[in-house]
């Protein structure tokens, strides 16, 4: 009997022996089903009253400064603030946007790159911006529903009210920022399964501090209660790598003439959005929350950090970012302008001969 008809009928050992358990391979293989089971388990455990108190440190937002009894009687919404038993919810949804990383790169990238026959380097690039991409309109949508909703349509209600109105979040809010969060935390193991399934290795770095980033100015957001000018940096932001990354789905499905003008306009989005991100940064900490320090604040209690110091602070890091990124797009560029003209000299000398 041939093998491939044995293996079919289960009577016969297959080809490949299957990795040892909890083994590089194992992980690697199963790590998507390992970490279902980890939610699953999570999920299951509200059902059942003696574990339902620890799965609800995962799956609920906790910390709320409403009394549930008053929301309740008075039709008002709960609001939250942050604290400690955050960690376990952005771990918790850590591991479903790992999951969700993985459904989208099965049912809908790998099915695309099929056709398109990428190369290893093309198609960890293509499987990259087809994540990101999902990523960034899912936030973009949410951002503009949570714009509309907490009635952010003037420039004085970044830093208006505060911290009163800025410290106590809606549940759609914070979970927006925890889902944030979670993210990028994911991010970095996931790069690392990347590495394991042979991305180059020059390629890690990059990526790596490119998460460490947003998880550290996202998370100083959170915790310094500035989250309503952040929202509105991370809209501006994501709206310009949501382009950037459309370019480049269509620039490897060959839509080279689409990919263009894409391109193009990328190149404008990215330029605009760090001279917005620049200018409601050095309004928001420069002039509106300058206005409204007060002298006696105590920051770990009534969650007041406007203060010279931490708005300085805050501003130089944002404008320090911008700038680098903004240099590193001239850099790109002027690059590979030398390059094209590399080229066309090349093609020129080659006519010549």
């Amino acid at each position: 009997m041939p093998p491939a008809i044995r293996r079919r009928i289960g009577g016969g050992a297959s080809s490949r022996a299957s990795p040892k358990v909890l083994s590089v391979e194992f992980m690697l293989q199963n790590h998507a089903d390992i970490i279902s089971i980890i939610i699953v388990c999570i999920a299951v455990g509200l059902i059942f009253e003696p574990t339902s108190r620890y799965s609800s440190r995962f799956v609920n937002l906790h910390h709320n400064s409403t009394d549930p009894l008053i929301a309740r009687e008075t039709n008002l919404p709960m609001l939250y603030n942050y604290g400690l038993n955050d960690m376990f919810a952005i771990f918790f949804y850590g591991l479903v946007c790992l999951v969700t990383h993985g459904v989208i790169h099965q049912y809908l990238i790998d099915r695309v790159t099929r056709k398109l026959h990428l190369s290893r380097i093309k198609h960890a690039k293509f499987h990259e911006s087809g994540q990101l991409l999902a990523f960034y309109v899912i936030s973009l949508i949410w951002a503009i529903e949570l714009l509309r909703r907490e009635h952010l349509t003037s420039l004085s209600a970044l830093w208006a009210n505060y911290p009163v109105e800025h410290r106590d979040m809606t549940y759609g809010f914070k979970l927006f920022y925890i889902i944030q969060i979670g993210y990028w935390v994911h991010y970095i193991p996931q790069v690392y399964l990347q590495l394991l399934q042979k991305m180059p290795r020059e390629q890690m770095a990059p990526r790596l501090s490119y998460a460490a980033t947003y998880i550290f100015f996202i998370a100083a957001a959170y915790l310094l209660n500035f989250t309503r000018l952040t929202l509105c940096l991370l809209f501006v932001h994501y709206i310009a790598e949501a382009t950037f990354h459309i370019s480049r789905l269509l620039y490897f499905s060959q839509r080279e003439d689409l990919s263009t003008k894409t391109f193009k306009l990328w190149s404008v989005l990215f330029i605009a959005s760090r001279l917005v991100s620049i200018t409601l940064s050095v309004l928001a900490f420069g002039f509106g929350l300058a206005q409204q320090e007060s002298a006696n604040h105590s920051p770990f209690v009534d969650g007041n950090f406007n203060c010279l110091f931490i708005r300085s602070f805050c501003l130089g890091a944002t404008c320090s970012l911008q700038a680098g990124l903004l240099w590193r797009f001239i850099v790109f560029h002027l690059k590979r302008r030398r390059e094209q003209q590399v080229a066309v000299v090349g093609k020129k000398q080659r006519k010549n001969r």
